[in-house]
């Protein structure tokens, strides 16, 4: 493994958890925090996470080498709230270019895959 899991998920909440609570505390400062300011730092804090969460997903995976770590990163980072659950509808609102989702895709079924090659 290039970075342990830990670190990926520790970068995850730098790169992507820490920004939408900064956008969240910033429009508490700034503004009154009244029910329209919270929507629209909701769909601001959203936006950020839809583009933000694939470049770190595919980042993450680019340092993984098994099935084992893919399934121990995965389930860390749903429990820390960095991403949901693979068929969750929250996960549709994510924001991907084609040929990040096409590396990731690859990325992921050689993880997936890698355990059922190694016994030919």
């Amino acid at each position: 493994m290039k970075t342990s899991i830990n670190k990926l998920i520790s970068k995850g909440h730098c790169t992507v958890n820490i920004p939408i609570l900064t956008i969240y505390f910033l429009s508490y400062k700034i503004f009154d925090m009244s029910f329209i300011v919270l929507g629209i730092s909701t769909l601001i804090a959203w936006g950020f996470w839809s583009f933000s969460i694939p470049k770190w997903k595919l980042n993450s995976l680019r340092n993984l080498n098994s099935t084992a770590e893919y399934f121990d990163w995965n389930s860390k980072a749903i429990w820390n709230g960095l991403i949901w659950p693979e068929h969750s509808f929250i996960n549709k609102t994510e924001i991907w270019n084609k040929k990040d989702k096409a590396e990731y895709e690859k990325l992921k079924n050689n993880l997936l895959n890698l355990n059922a090659d190694s016994g030919k």
